[in-house]
């Protein structure tokens, strides 16, 4: 008898990326005080990534449904989201970086998260950083950097009991963004002490620790 010849091999589609594969650190859905739901995921960057794509699915009847696009930002790391409500379903995260000539790298491993559920466990403190300037007048110039990148922080509160330094802030937050104050204060008879706090809040109002800086001048 006389065997079939083998078919014939098809060619290796597999692309070759110069970029290095990114990983899917972390994945949230949030629920906004004033009502709105958002789902988060937090990745890897790469050496020689400019631009990054982040995709997530869901599941309906077991079966997966389309991937859809997020928007990606830097801001004291990687993150991106949409404007999703996908509590109680399962949902599977992806990540890619493309380079300045557009060539992309591999997509990371799909995260798969069998049940999205809203995480209000307690945030970790924000960072607070505060440089403070002698200008040698008398007036003493306080410059703040505050951010939180808990993925499941949605208010932010940076505040000071010195009215001088401004803005404060109380409002939403996304993982990563970055709030600034400062203000020149001066000294006067009596010392003055100065204390400047961040603090960020889960959907239920869980608060972190709260980060404080005190000064007397």
């Amino acid at each position: 008898t006389m065997e079939a010849a083998a078919p014939e091999q098809l060619p290796n589609l597999q692309y070759e990326s110069d970029l290095d594969t990114p990983s899917v650190a972390s994945t949230a859905v949030v629920q906004y005080p004033g009502g709105a739901y958002e789902t988060r995921v937090r990745f890897s960057s790469v050496a020689g990534g400019s631009t990054a794509e982040a995709n997530y699915r869901t599941y309906t009847g077991g079966l997966p449904d389309t991937w859809q696009g997020m928007t990606e930002y830097s801001a004291n790391g990687q993150f991106a989201y949409a404007a999703a409500n996908i509590i109680g379903k399962e949902a599977e995260f992806r990540v890619r970086w493309f380079n300045g000539d557009g060539e992309a790298s591999y997509f990371s491993d799909v995260v798969n998260v069998p049940d999205m559920q809203i995480d209000n466990s307690v945030p970790a403190e924000p960072y607070l950083d505060v440089q403070v300037t002698n200008n040698g007048v008398g007036d003493y110039t306080f410059e703040v950097v505050a951010y939180s990148t808990a993925m499941n922080a949605v208010r932010f509160v940076l505040a000071s009991n010195q009215p001088e330094i401004t803005p404060g802030y109380d409002g939403d937050t996304s993982p990563g963004l970055g709030y600034t104050a400062d203000g020149t204060i001066s000294n006067g008879p009596a010392a003055i002490t100065v204390t400047i706090t961040a603090t960020v809040y889960t959907s239920n109002g869980t608060p972190s620790p709260v980060a404080t800086f005190t000064y007397v001048i």
